[in-house]
């Protein structure tokens, strides 16, 4: 499976990185929301999730997410933060997030969102 991984926090960023390279996955790292969405829309179906991080510079995770949905995009996406107030969360849902991972959170709890989230139709 392909995953873009989108936060600003680079230790973080190289640690989920490794650790899901490990675990078979392939990985597109960018560091702000408008990078992300760059190399998000340069190959689409090449992206079969995205995790992110709610506020990333540039381009706020929310309206990361408005952009893609408006473009019929409906790649699963998962976001990471340290804290969200429930109007984001609410507004989150609205847009299609299927999980929410609450920072600091252990490995285990992000590889087990992402097998249960993982789009069927990936071979």
């Amino acid at each position: 499976m392909n995953l873009l991984i989108i936060d600003d926090e680079i230790a973080l960023v190289e640690s989920l990185s490794k650790y899901l390279q490990k675990h078979g996955y392939q990985i597109k790292i960018a560091y702000n929301g408008q990078e992300g969405l760059e190399l998000f829309l340069k190959e689409p179906q090449n992206t079969h999730l995205i995790l992110m991080d709610l506020q990333t510079p540039l381009l706020h995770g929310l309206a990361f997410l408005k952009q893609i949905r408006e473009k019929q995009f409906n790649v699963p996406v998962i976001l990471m933060s340290g804290y969200i107030d429930e109007n984001s969360q609410e507004e989150a849902q609205k847009l299609g997030v299927i999980e929410c991972l609450l920072k600091p959170f252990k490995l285990a709890q992000l590889k087990s969102a992402l097998e249960k989230n993982a789009p069927s139709d990936i071979s």
